[in-house]
């Protein structure tokens, strides 16, 4: 999403009495999240994005929706993206305020050649379909950290949030991401359980008198029909799990646990 400042959202109170949100399974493991998130620049402004296959970058729809052009890079590079497709149902008014768009359906795919991942030594994150969330319940934000009150794109990082409600299909999180900011809060930050994408953040604002983030999930309302059919190579959580249980890949305990380690990272499970 475009590049958001002074978020505060009275109207964010009003659309959503309670909210939702999602996140991994603590601010340490994913080790795929440091190769993983890309930095989106627009005629907009900046966002983020996570690739979820070797052509294919989730990111919200309004970070892209009518942009002339799209760079992506980490730190290893950069490519103009070709193409990007949003989620159908996607209208760009939707739950909004002055800062973002509080749309379910705020989800979008920058298509990338598979060159580009190769040459920058990207990884893939895998996505979370399959979790119940409730109140109180430990999640991660992950996203890139800032220096200086300006993005660092080699710091990756990830924050502790707690799961409070889910409302208007909206996940809704406490305050824990807010170290994870470039000049405010851009929308796109990786909420993950167990280490695997469970949505994207659209919002910061304010909920039951204290600062709260919301997130787009990667489930409801077709969600998951429209990034299967988009990226059909994208990787999921019981993928993962499945290759642990048929002992198709040696984990250790943390990658057991979260998902993913330095020594076990997601493209072995490509087969590469």
């Amino acid at each position: 999403m475009k590049k958001i400042k002074c978020l505060t959202i009275a109207l964010f109170l009003c659309l959503m009495c309670t909210a939702c949100g999602g996140g991994g399974g603590g601010g340490g493991g994913g080790a795929s999240f440091n190769k993983s998130m890309v930095l989106l620049e627009t005629n907009f402004g900046l966002c983020f994005g996570t690739f979820i296959s070797k052509t294919s970058i989730l990111t919200t729809a309004d970070c892209v929706y009518g942009a002339k052009y799209i760079k992506v890079e980490n730190k290893n590079g950069y490519q103009y993206a070709p193409q990007y497709i949003y989620h159908g149902g996607f209208r760009y008014g939707g739950y909004k305020n002055p800062h973002c768009t509080l749309d379910p359906h705020n989800l979008a795919i920058v298509k990338m050649p598979a060159s580009f991942f190769d040459a920058t030594n990207a990884e893939i994150s895998a996505l979370n379909y399959g979790e119940t969330l409730h109140p109180g319940v430990k999640l991660a934000v992950w996203g890139f950290g800032s220096k200086d009150n300006y993005l660092d794109i080699n710091q990756i990082i990830s924050k502790r949030v707690t799961f409070v409600s889910f409302e208007n299909n909206l996940s809704v999180t406490d305050a824990g991401a807010s170290e994870i900011q470039y000049n405010g809060v851009i929308g796109g930050h990786a909420l993950a359980s167990r280490d695997a994408i469970i949505g994207l953040q659209v919002c910061s604002g304010y909920y039951g008198g204290g600062e709260t983030y919301a997130f787009v999930d990667t489930l409801h309302g077709g969600n998951s029909n429209f990034i299967r059919s988009v990226a059909p190579d994208s990787i999921t959580k019981s993928q993962i799990q499945k290759n642990i249980d048929e002992g198709l890949i040696k984990v250790s305990e943390p990658l057991a646990q979260e998902g993913a380690n330095t020594n076990n990272s997601y493209p072995k499970l490509l087969g590469e």
